[in-house]
């Protein structure tokens, strides 16, 4: 099954600066999964990507997945909201999951 995750930020609109970096946690878990399942993972991680809220939901439509899981914090879940909704705007009729992840060596 073809899946994006999605790391929903807290602010899209502010300039990406130098110091921006991707979601490593959400990377791990990807990399995970794409060698333990098999399954081809999409990765979107906006903010260090200068992605718009237009293009996500484009690319995720592009890339067409059967599910897509959005990350994000309880600041970060009016944006992963506003994908969603965009998502089904467009016309994403197949399940779209939001999570919170958090990661931690034991």
């Amino acid at each position: 099954m073809k899946v994006t995750y999605i790391n929903a930020p807290i602010a899209i609109d502010e300039p990406v600066s130098e110091g921006t970096y991707h979601n490593l946690g959400l990377g791990y878990l990807t990399s995970y999964l794409h060698q333990e399942r098999k399954n081809d993972f999409h990765f979107i991680d906006p903010r260090p990507m200068g992605m718009s809220l237009k293009g996500i939901i484009h690319e995720t439509m592009d890339y067409d997945p059967g599910m897509v899981c959005l990350s994000s914090s309880s600041p970060s879940f009016p944006f992963a909201k506003s994908v969603a909704t965009g998502l089904r705007d467009a016309g994403y009729k197949k399940p779209i999951l939001e999570f919170q992840l958090k990661v931690q060596l034991l």
